[in-house]
């Protein structure tokens, strides 16, 4: 994978290699956590929290971006990077948690396949949240100049708080049909899509139920 990549985007990576330490994995099995889910979903919330239960280094894609961003790179090569900072960490027999929507089948396939050579179990974990706080959490969220969203670009030409603001509710609605099916029905009600290949699911509307489902995930993978 490493061929793909022009030299500023292989320092990026290295950048993030060299952050890659030795984190003591609290498992006997060594796992690769992948995170399915809507923008705004809480996949962010929930892979830092996971890690810090099972011992495991989170591979976050949008950090990524952040960094192409910054050296005017496109983000071609963001899910390359991350398969090869994947890599690394199963080389040192980490767990890892996957921060980024892997709704889509060539990413499994991927993630699949260097799990695979690494002997390492694979989950993918979805999270999904009621619409209304999603909405009131992308909308009352701080956003500077290190976001990811208030960085993108956007025909927007309000501060950079508002730009974040409105470019994550454009990443939401893009994404909604990928996560959720609309009823036929005159109000049009959206329903969370079934997806076969999902192993677990969260609900992060609610504290309380978030830290309950996440402490019987945890239980799950000791």
């Amino acid at each position: 994978m490493e061929k793909s990549l022009n030299k500023k985007e292989l320092a990026i990576y290295e950048s993030f290699s060299k952050q890659i330490s030795t984190t003591k994995r609290r498992t006997q099995t060594q796992y690769v956590i992948a995170l399915v889910g809507l923008v705004g979903s809480g996949k962010k919330e929930t892979s830092y929290a996971l890690a810090s239960k099972i011992g495991a280094i989170v591979i976050e894609n949008d950090l990524i971006r952040n960094k192409l961003k910054d050296a005017k790179l496109s983000y071609d090569h963001v899910n390359s990077i991350a398969q090869m900072l994947l890599t690394d960490a199963m080389a040192i027999s980490a767990n890892v948690v996957l921060c980024s929507d892997f709704i889509d089948t060539e990413k499994q396939k991927k993630v699949s396949n260097i799990a695979k050579a690494f002997k390492a179990s694979l989950y993918f974990l979805r999270t999904v949240r009621d619409f209304d706080i999603t909405f009131g959490k992308i909308i009352t969220d701080t956003y500077n100049t290190h976001d990811f969203f208030a960085k993108a670009e956007s025909v927007w030409k309000g501060s950079l708080q508002e730009k974040g603001v409105v470019v994550k509710l454009r990443e939401m609605f893009r994404r909604v049909p990928l996560h959720y099916v609309q009823s036929d029905k005159r109000n049009g009600a959206w329903s969370v899509k079934p997806l076969s290949f999902i192993d677990f699911t969260i609900n992060t509307s609610n504290t309380k139920v978030f830290q309950q489902s996440l402490k019987d995930l945890v239980q799950t993978l000791k």
